[in-house]
């Protein structure tokens, strides 16, 4: 609408979705990509971080004065990268860091990440469309698959099978745990596994080990069986845990990172002190997920003393240096618990469990001793999204499974056409939130001055377990 001239009104009107989505490019751009580069703005401006729900299709649609179709075609886009990730039905996450997310913008400006810059692999009906033609025709993958529940190894091997097959790749498999006739566990050595890959066909590997502490000599091991004294290293690709120190091309999450995103979810919800961490054992794992804890509670300015280890030991390096299993690690959680119960007399807001199992394990001891619960008496997070963490309700953070794999292949397939690839690519973790955080102290967080606010959407989660 035109003013009279000299007219001034002195209001603000909130612009709405629509408006926002016209000014970016001109009409000739079909709609759900304007709406999909939208989206990624949005993102980057800080309306929805990472681990945060969109709203749903239907709003978005009337939003932005589209039919859903239109928005389905722009966030099946951003799915297809890794920028979202929908959860059965429970909503659609932001699942990459928005800073670090793809951005179609065809300036040319991009976004530096750790390992360098590389094309990222666009799959659409798990075509890898970024590769041109692949002359190899056999991969092999070893890893130790003991536990055939256990959802890491599994995912990772899936999406790397599944990934080689949509170039029409053949994929072996080596397994170097089985059980004998006595049903006592056989191992395979790194060394004799790879060979076995090798004797198989395969022209090029990828060998996963995320269950297991990053171990320099068992990778090297693993190359040398593999590849023995003609062949090529850069055949090998590794998926770890945690960084390697060998030459070799690897991929890996950041458990600093996942550390600091923990510590950072309660800081940002409002909880500034009597904050635990609950490690029972000690590991490189553990260490480095305290230590990103440990920086997000100095970056906020925070005494040292608010973030504090369960059980109250001075430093990790006191605690058992190993993982000593499921069974073990539940009694050591009642154990820490009933020694910070006799030591400490605050009661903590906010509970960082060093791994899911940990994180269930003190929230049933402290419900016996206190009758306090998670999501209700304070906030608990834990890291691995473990299956059973779904039902019990508790938040966590999720390793990038289906990621480390996508890059994995990439880096596997773009090293035998001949390219120069990046030795390391280092992902993050992203949040998975439930109720176990839903304190009335995240339902209301805390807005720092100069930030922006976020839009709270609800989140559908089931029942916390009531285990006494």
């Amino acid at each position: 609408m035109d003013l009279p001239h000299g007219l001034v009104i002195s209001m603000q009107r909130t612009r709405n979705d629509k408006e926002d989505v016209t000014e970016l490019t001109g009409k000739s751009e079909p709609a759900y990509r304007r709406i999909e580069r939208d989206l990624r703005q949005r993102l980057r401006k800080g309306e929805w971080n990472m681990g945060a729900v969109l709203p749903s299709r239907q709003m978005l649609a009337r939003g932005y004065g589209v039919d859903l179709s239109t928005v389905q075609k722009a966030v099946a886009n951003m799915l297809s990268d890794g920028t979202l990730r929908a959860d059965n039905g429970r909503g659609t996450y932001v699942a990459r860091d928005p800073f670090l997310a793809d951005d179609p913008d065809p300036s040319g400006e991009k976004f530096a990440i750790e390992s360098g810059s590389i094309d990222s692999l666009s799959f659409d009906g798990d075509v890898l469309t970024n590769l041109p033609a692949v002359q190899i025709g056999t991969v092999g993958i070893l890893c130790s698959f003991l536990n055939q529940n256990d959802f890491w190894p599994r995912t990772l091997i899936h999406t790397v099978e599944r990934l080689m097959a949509s170039v029409g790749v053949t994929t072996v498999f080596v397994n170097r745990s089985s059980l004998g006739d006595d049903l006592a566990p056989n191992i395979l050595s790194p060394f004799e596994g790879a060979q076995r890959l090798r004797h198989a066909g395969a022209e090029a590997m990828v060998y996963i080990a995320v269950r297991e502490d990053p171990n320099d000599e068992e990778i090297a091991q693993v190359v040398s069986g593999f590849c023995g004294d003609y062949g090529d290293p850069s055949r090998v690709v590794a998926i770890t845990s945690g960084m390697i120190n060998l030459p070799i091309a690897h991929v890996f999450y950041d458990q600093n990172y996942a550390g600091f995103r923990a510590a950072r979810l309660l800081i940002e919800s409002g909880i500034r002190k009597n904050i635990l961490f609950v490690a029972p054992f000690h590991t490189p794992w553990v260490r480095g997920r305290w230590e990103g804890a440990s920086q997000a509670i100095q970056l906020a300015g925070l005494p040292a003393d608010a973030l504090k280890i369960c059980p109250p030991v001075a430093d990790l390096s006191f605690l058992p240096p190993r993982d000593p299993g499921e069974i073990e690690t539940e009694l050591a959680s009642y154990a820490a618990v009933d020694s910070y119960l006799a030591n400490h007399g605050e009661e903590p807001q906010g509970v960082i469990g060093a791994n899911d199992n940990i994180a269930r394990a003190f929230a049933v001891a402290y419900a016996e001793g206190t009758g306090r619960r998670p999501g209700a008496d304070y906030a608990l997070i834990g890291f691995d999204d473990e299956p059973a963490s779904r039902d019990f309700g508790l938040t966590t953070l999720r390793p990038p499974l289906e990621e480390m794999a996508r890059e994995a292949v990439q880096l596997l397939l773009r090293a035998v056409r001949g390219d120069n690839v990046s030795q390391q690519i280092r992902l993050r973790s992203y949040l998975v939130p439930r109720r176990s955080t839903r304190t009335e102290a995240v339902l209301h967080p805390i807005q720092p001055p100069g930030r922006f606010t976020r839009t709270r959407i609800p989140v559908k989660e089931g029942p916390l377990n009531d285990s006494k």
